[in-house]
């Protein structure tokens, strides 16, 4: 670990003050605050903001980077159950968006082949992968039917773009992903309210 000094450091989480550094504290010693706090509590960093700036990932080295300078830090923190709250949320909107975009899709392939908009297509591959993590994040505690076979329909699909078949592209849209994109967003909804 690091071990240079650094003056006094506020630490915030959940609106509090958890933690005042005082004088000559070391960076190992911050981070090892924020790491027993995350623990006690059974939080999630899900950021941080180090003197109003946002951080999302590489926080040891932004405090190091920053040593000297820094006034306070406040922890963004959930818990698994506000996180899986807030998942399901953004799951729900995410498929809204994305069935009536699927019908584009589906109709740009049927009609143009090949020769589709690929920036759709992979804004939908990209959307696909997100909500398989995001499944598997949520069935922790909450049950879905079909969770895992989204992968391997998106097996499938990869192989018809290997292959160029524009219009099995399609189907498998249509008649796999679309429904089973339905049937989620009708389990979320049903979770949510």
């Amino acid at each position: 670990m690091i071990s240079q000094v650094i003056e006094t450091v506020n630490i915030f989480c959940k609106n509090k003050e958890i933690v005042m550094l005082e004088e000559s504290v070391s960076v190992d010693k911050v981070i090892s605050a924020i790491h027993q706090l995350i623990v006690e509590k059974d939080y999630i960093l899900t950021s941080m903001n180090i003197d109003g700036i946002h951080i999302s990932d590489n926080y040891d080295e932004t405090i190091l980077k920053n040593l000297g300078k820094i006034n306070s830090i406040i922890l963004d923190v959930r818990t698994k159950k506000e996180l899986e709250t807030e998942m399901i949320v953004e799951m729900i909107q995410y498929l809204e968006r994305a069935l009536p975009a699927m019908d584009i899709l589906i109709n740009n392939l049927y009609k143009s082949g090949i020769e589709i908009r690929w920036d759709l297509f992979t804004d939908f591959i990209e959307g696909a992968s997100w909500l398989i993590t995001a499944i598997e994040f949520i069935t922790s505690t909450v049950q879905l039917s079909e969770g895992n076979s989204l992968l391997d329909v998106l097996k499938e699909l990869n192989t018809a773009v290997e292959n160029h078949d524009s219009i099995l592209m399609a189907d498998i849209l249509m008649y796999e992903i679309k429904p089973y994109y339905s049937i989620i967003l009708k389990q979320l909804e049903n979770i949510n309210n």
